[in-house]
């Protein structure tokens, strides 16, 4: 058998004259950068994939050239249009041209990109994940945690040398109100392939922590759009919205919000804003106590004064009572000395009178009388004096017991000794009758008034000598 033989020149130049005949012009072509390398020439080479849509498993893939002369002007122009840098990961939409070299294989020349493309496939992608979290039921969760009034305890998910971390930190210990706030680092990179998955395992330490935390707060510097790609993945997204912890995001962007900015708690531009959200929160909660504070002291003033009030009225009713009474008092005491004092003065000017009658009666009697009539005399004399010395002491102790009587029921003697005057609706209660359950009484004492709700109620015919209270 005769072969017809070929080098491996001849064959690859077949390849290459059947491919330039077949495919003589440009084609506009979808893909996926998974790789992108610049050489010092300032010539680009690419791997270009394309990803079945259900499994994601690779279908396609080549190579493909932007050569130095266009590589400049097609990046920038890209770059400018969609606030994305060309890298990988990006799907793109490109005018090329189809080659097949001897030596390099098959391969396309890349000399026009569609940056509209880009920007249509960022937004689709962006609103699909926001749909598949939204129809998960998940998207509002964190949202609807409830957010303490005060957030000292933080947990920080950001690069340890990001700019923005240092920003947040000196923003929050240098604030003007002293504050003082407890801040934790969990390490994570904040973009790049890897992003997605560090953050997410810097939130799971978070939750396994044995530390409680007020919030965690997702914070860096600014940077691109594309710089920002990892916070529109839905695998962050819907971890955020797991946490339950409230989130608070400040991931510097400059334009739309991301995903993990759509599904956190609450959403801010940039981490000094956060910093500034953490010291209002306090700050308002602050404030909030003092006007509490101030209203309270006002209702005390204002209870006091009522209350000073009462206290003068009962005063003023009192006093004058107990003065008159007093008087009254006095009245008759003196009214009573003075029939004492004119009674005995009477006696005395009758025993007198008599005295001078018998006297000169007995001056009639003869001498043999007269001792007899003397001794007699002598004796009423005594008798006299001794009865009223007797009735002047029983008038004195009457007295006396009157005065000790009116010193024993004054007011404040009754006080004193441990008594106590129950009102209600300034009225002085005598009856258990007067009173009701859940009742408040005010009852004044020897050094004050206190008020006092009534519990129970005990007549006297239901207690009986064994009950206590």
């Amino acid at each position: 058998m005769e072969y017809k033989l070929l080098s491996l020149l001849q064959l690859n130049s077949k390849i290459s004259d059947t491919i330039t005949q077949e495919f003589p012009e440009t084609y506009w072509v979808i893909a996926e950068i998974s790789q992108i390398t610049t050489n010092r020439s300032g010539h680009c080479y690419l791997e270009l994939i394309e990803k079945e849509a259900i499994t994601n498993k690779i279908i396609a893939k080549t190579r493909a050239t932007i050569w130095a002369n266009r590589f400049g002007m097609l990046r920038s122009f890209f770059e400018s249009k969609t606030q994305h840098r060309f890298q990988e990961g990006i799907k793109i939409l490109v005018c090329a041209q189809i080659n097949f070299h001897e030596i390099y294989g098959f391969s396309i020349n890349i000399i026009d990109i569609d940056p509209t493309y880009t920007l249509g496939d960022l937004a689709q992608r962006r609103e699909e994940i926001i749909n598949q979290l939204k129809e998960d039921g998940v998207f509002e969760m964190n949202k609807q945690l409830v957010l303490n009034e005060v957030l000292q305890n933080i947990a920080i998910v950001s690069s340890e040398t990001a700019a923005g971390l240092e920003d947040f930190l000196h923003q929050l210990q240098t604030n003007s109100y002293g504050y003082v706030f407890h801040t934790e680092l969990f390490p994570a990179t904040m973009q790049g392939e890897k992003a997605e998955e560090s953050i997410i395992n810097a939130l799971d330490t978070i939750c396994n922590s044995q530390k409680t935390f007020d919030v965690v707060v997702v914070i860096r510097g600014g940077g691109s759009r594309t710089d920002l790609l990892c916070f529109d993945d839905y695998s962050l997204g819907y971890f955020i919205t797991q946490l339950p912890i409230p989130v608070v995001t400040g991931i510097g962007h400059e334009r739309d919000q991301s995903i993990a900015d759509l599904v956190a708690h609450t959403s801010l531009k940039t981490p000094t804003a956060v910093a500034e959200f953490l010291i209002k929160k306090v700050a308002d909660f602050e404030d909030s106590l003092n006007e509490l504070f101030a209203k309270g002291i006002s209702r005390i003033i204002k209870v006091l004064d009522k209350d000073n009030e009462k206290l003068r009225t009962i005063q003023n009713k009192i006093i004058p009572k107990i003065k008159n009474k007093i008087l009254s008092y006095n009245n008759e005491i003196q009214l009573f000395d003075n029939a004492i004092n004119k009674t005995v003065q009477n006696f005395i000017e009758k025993e007198k009178r008599d005295f001078h009658y018998i006297l000169t009666r007995l001056q009639t009697i003869t001498e043999k009388k007269q001792m007899e009539t003397e001794y007699k005399i002598q004796f009423l004399a005594n008798e006299a004096k001794t009865k009223t010395k007797k009735l002047i002491e029983k008038q004195k102790n009457k007295i006396l017991f009157a005065e000790n009587t009116i010193n024993l029921l004054h007011p404040e003697r009754i006080l004193a000794r441990g008594y106590a005057i129950v009102l209600k609706n300034n009225k002085i209660i005598k009856s258990t009758n007067d009173v009701k359950e859940n009742e408040t009484v005010h009852v004044k004492m020897k050094d004050g008034i206190f008020h006092s709700q009534v519990k129970k109620v005990f007549p006297k015919k239901n207690i009986s000598e064994t009950d206590t209270f």
